[in-house]
This record gives structure tokens, C-alpha cells and sequence, in this order.
């Protein structure tokens, strides 16, 4: 069975409510340091490497590489499955990161445009008209002409913007959230290509990853999450992964799922006390109790390994990665997200399996979860909504002023009631698009 699992989309999209979240919230407003990135607290929100910690904010960007690595088996498995050669399945991937670069420096030149001379007023409307120019390049369809023409649309505005106002191309002018995810699919998808058929090779690869850490490679240590992540997809991808696998090896007991589900939630929670408290020590002891709990409760299905189910086997492997980068914070110095280290990585990567398998859980229970699993069909109109399209068309209307205006209330909390009224209109937008099943090349 290959069909979509809907958690994979559920957790995808509860990635982009919390990156729309994090990033709408009002700075200045007086929330607590807990509600931003841990190494840029209030007041000043400048950048602190020394701090060690993570936040919430922290997790959200692991969490998105993490579903894009569970997805990859299910992408690339489909076309093998479907006859498509090695050679033309890997042409694919080039592909695939080809047009995520090419998305990634189409945003960034359409932010670089607030940098020139260009009246503000013009720039809302310029970034607007590079989303519509977007849509048509990346929307799935026959008509081939329409996604050429959308590009040349974007080429043509930032030409006229060139020589208009100045704007300079420049290859620092990207997101580098999305050129990061495109490294990170293209890494990916060639070792899972290379490694689908053994997980000991696979194994052997994120090992060599973790040992080129050390020498400061970039983009390629972000395989320590995402590789993780394809052996869970690889694990989900031949199960009924929406709730019956779960189900079934429960035996006689299904609410044990429940109770391990709510086990495996509470394992990332405490991360973001001991961690981010730096109680690291008490954290360590939590965390084992807690992994010793979902032993206990599932020890049905684990003392039978042969069937042990899929989902079972997701929770496993995120406690494994926990409790690695959660030892590692010793190592490390503690863990930080900037400049990463092992201890994030490990540790987010296995926050976002256990995250991973409760929206299994979820999933098991009538489909809970479905706005999230709609908005994460769609996470590149999801990514792109918020910011060229609701925010421009706020600034024209003249509502921004308002908007804005609740950072600056004698309530706190007002900043964060900002970040969520952008966030549900995002992905109440993106699961309208998916309804009406149009898709963004992604």
C-alpha cells in the first residue's frame, strides 16, 4: 500500500500554522522570552550564541525538514512502483530541487524589493502580482505553457524592477528556509534512493553525516533529521498508518494507543522546561521514565518484534533520538539551534517522531486532525499565503495600521492573538485550494 498517510500531512501543517505563528507574533508586545527563538529574547531580540536552550519557536523548522524526509519514500516509491526507471526517478529529484531554488530566489528577490526605492505602496502590489506570476508557474496542471509563462512573468517584473528601482539580483537574495529544504530533498532523495532496499546502509550514511558535523558541512547536517525521518516513512509506507496498524497491535487493549500517544506528547512538553530551563539532568531522568512508561504500555507488540507495528516503531525511534540529543547536551555545551548542534538535532528530530506518532493517534480517532492534514497537502501556497498575499492586501486596505496596533496594547497577549488570526486565515485560505484541488508543484 502506498496512499498518503494523514498524519505525515497533519504534522506538514501543523509545521506551517506554527511557522506562520511564530513569525506573526508581535514583537514589543511584552510576551515572555518563551514565545520567540531562544537565542533572541526580549527586549532587544538581537541574536545571542551563547544562550542554550530551545523554545517552542525552536522546534518548528525541524519539524518541517522532518516531513519532508517522512514523505520522501512515498514520492519516489510511487514513481518506482509505477515502472519509472532509477535514472529518470533521480532526473526527478534534480527537478525537484531545481524548481525549489528557483522558488526560494523568487521570494527572496520579492523581499529584496522593500530594500530599493520602490514606494511602498508599489511594493505590495508588486509582491502580490510575483504570487499570482508564482501560481501559475508552480500550479499542477497539463497545461505546460501556463507554469512557462508564470516564470517569465516573474523574470519580466524583476526586470522591470531592475531597471525601474534598482533592484540588484543577487545570489544572497534567497529564503533560505526553502533553499535549505531544497539541498535537504536533494540529499535525501539520493541516499534513499541509494539506501531504500537496507536500513543498515542508511544507518551508516547518517553516521558519516554526524561524523562530517564536525566539519561545519552546512546543509548536509540536516540529514540528521531528515534521514531518520525517510526510515519512517519507509516504516509507514507498506501500513494502514491512519489508525489500524495502531489498532491492531493493541490486541485486546486498543486504548493503549491512546495512553501511549498521550505518553509520547508529553515527552516533547517536558523538553521545553528542562531544556529550555536548563535543568537537563531531572529532563534525562523524565524523559527515560517516560520512554520506560511507553515500554511498559506497549509491551504487547514489543515483545514480539517481528510485529511490531509501524507506528510503535515511529515512537521508538523518536525516543531513541531524544534521549541521544539529550545526552549530547552535555557534550555540546548545551543544545542551541544557532549555530546547530548534534544535541538539536537529535533531539528535535526525535520530538518530531513522537509528535509524529500522536497525530497517529489523532488520526485513529475519526480524523481530528483534518484542516492541518488539508493545509499540509498544499504546503507551498501554505508557506507563501501569509505574507504575499494576506499582508499586502491588509497594507492596501489600510487594515495593517490597525493590525499592527495590537503589538502595542497594554495587553501582552494581544501580539500573540496577531499571530493567530494570520495563521487560521493562512490555513483556513490553503484548505480551500485543497478542496478545490489545486495543488502547487512542491
Amino acid at each position: 500500500m502506498n496512499r498518503r498517510v494523514g498524519a505525515i500531512d497533519a504534522l506538514r501543517g501543523l509545521t506551517i500554522f506554527l511557522m506562520i505563528l511564530c513569525a506573526a507574533i508581535g514583537h514589543g508586545s511584552g510576551l515572555p522570552a518563551w514565545m520567540f527563538h531562544c537565542q533572541t529574547p526580549p527586549p532587544d531580540y538581537a541574536f545571542h550564541p551563547e544562550v542554550r536552550g530551545i523554545t517552542w519557536v525552536d522546534m518548528v523548522f525541524p519539524i518541517f525538514i522532518f516531513s519532508l524526509g517522512a514523505a520522501i519514500p512515498f514520492w519516489l516509491g510511487r514513481r518506482l512502483e509505477k515502472g519509472d526507471s532509477l535514472p529518470s526517478v533521480a532526473v526527478q529529484v534534480v527537478k525537484r530541487f531545481i524548481v525549489l531554488v528557483c522558488f526560494s530566489f523568487t521570494l527572496g528577490h520579492g523581499s529584496a524589493i522593500e530594500a530599493t526605492s520602490c514606494p511602498q505602496i508599489m511594493c505590495g502590489v508588486v509582491q502580490f502580482a510575483l504570487w499570482l506570476c508564482l501560481f501559475a508557474a508552480l500550479v499542477r496542471t497539463q497545461r505546460h505553457w501556463l507554469n512557462a509563462a508564470g516564470w517569465a512573468a516573474a523574470v519580466g517584473i524583476f526586470l522591470w524592477m531592475h531597471f525601474s528601482y534598482g533592484l540588484e539580483f543577487d545570489w544572497k537574495h534567497n529564503d533560505c528556509i526553502i533553499t535549505l529544504l531544497a539541498w535537504v530533498v536533494l540529499m535525501g532523495g539520493f541516499v534513499w534512493l541509494a539506501t531504500r532496499d537496507d536500513f543498515r546502509w542508511r544507518m551508516a550514511v547518517i553516521l558519516a553525516v554526524v561524523l562530517a558535523k564536525f566539519f561545519g558541512l552546512g546543509f548536509v547536517q540536516y540529514l540528521v533529521i531528515a534521514l531518520p525521518a525517510t526510515m519512517v516513512g519507509d516504516i509507514l509506507k507498506g501500513t494502514d498508518a491512519v489508525g489500524a496498524a495502531p489498532r491492531a497491535e493493541a490486541g485486546r487493549r486498543p486504548q493503549r494507543f491512546g495512553l501511549t500517544a498521550f505518553v509520547a506528547l508529553a515527552a516533547v512538553g517536558i523538553q521545553f522546561w528542562g531544556l529550555y530551563t536548563r535543568h537537563v539532568p531531572a529532563d534525562l531522568g523524565l524523559t527515560l521514565a517516560l520512554a520506560a512508561a511507553f515500554a511498559l504500555a506497549s509491551r504487547d507488540a514489543l515483545s514480539r518484534p517481528a510485529r511490531c507495528g509501524a507506528a510503535s516503531q515511529t515512537a521508538l525511534m523518536g525516543f531513541a533520538l531524544l534521549l541521544a540529543g539529550i545526552c549530547f547536551d552535555f557534550v555540546d555545551g548545551g543544545i542551541a539551534k544557532d549555530h546547530c548542534n548534534l544535541s538539536y538535532l537529535f533531539a528535535t528530530g526525535g520530538m518530531s517522531a513522537l509528535l509524529l506518532y500522536f497525530l497517529l493517534w489523532v488520526e485513529s480517532r475519526a480524523g481530528l486532525s483534518r484542516l492541518l492534514v488539508l493545509s499540509g497537502r498544499n504546503p507551498m501556497i501554505a508557506y507563501t499565503i501569509a505574507w504575499s498575499v494576506i499582508c499586502p492586501i491588509l497594507f492596501l486596505t489600510g487594515f495593517q495600521g490597525w493590525f499592527d496596533g495590537l503589538c502595542a496594547g497594554p495587553h501582552p497577549w494581544l501580539g500573540l492573538l496577531r499571530g493567530l488570526i494570520i495563521a487560521f486565515i493562512t490555513t483556513g485560505v490553503t484548505c480551500v485550494f485543497t478542496k478545490l484541488e489545486i495543488f502547487w508543484k512542491s
